[in-house]
């Protein structure tokens, strides 16, 4: 059997995903695209609530700030990831497409994946976001440039 045979796939697929850089063209239908895309893991679901409700200031457990450690194998989607959690918690984005829009395009359906909606929708409702964007690759080995 041939190799080609036993993999079907439905879209072609991007060699990476670049959190820190804007989408080109067709900006609106971009993120979408990028939001709808990305597959939400039970790890994945756990990383959002948990980063939303450090938002909220609800976080449990004796970790302290919003900072995260995402680790992962090359390819396994931390930067996929941390784009879609940036568009999610793109306040001014969010509302220009509606959030029902955004939902639907991440979870498939308006309904699924309802506790983390809430969570969600609590955040957008009691703050206005800003995701900012960092690479620290970039910066790495300038000493006058540390964080």
């Amino acid at each position: 059997m041939a190799l080609d045979a036993l993999f079907e796939t439905t879209s072609d697929l991007e060699e990476s995903v670049r959190v820190d850089r804007r989408a080109t063209g067709d900006d609106e239908a971009e993120r979408l695209r990028l939001v709808e895309s990305y597959h939400i893991t039970e790890s994945a679901e756990a990383y959002l609530q948990d980063i939303l409700a450090r938002i909220l200031g609800e976080a449990e457990g004796e970790r302290r700030g919003s900072n995260h450690w995402l680790y992962g194998y090359y390819g396994s989607g931390k930067s996929h990831l941390l784009a879609v959690t940036g568009l999610l918690l793109d306040s001014e984005w969010v509302d220009s497409v509606g959030r029902d829009k955004v939902w639907k395009k991440l979870a498939g359906h308006p309904d699924a994946l309802s506790d983390l909606k809430a969570t969600w929708e609590r955040c957008l409702d009691e703050y206005r976001l800003h995701p900012l964007f960092v690479n620290l690759l970039k910066e790495q080995g300038n000493r006058q440039r540390g964080f």
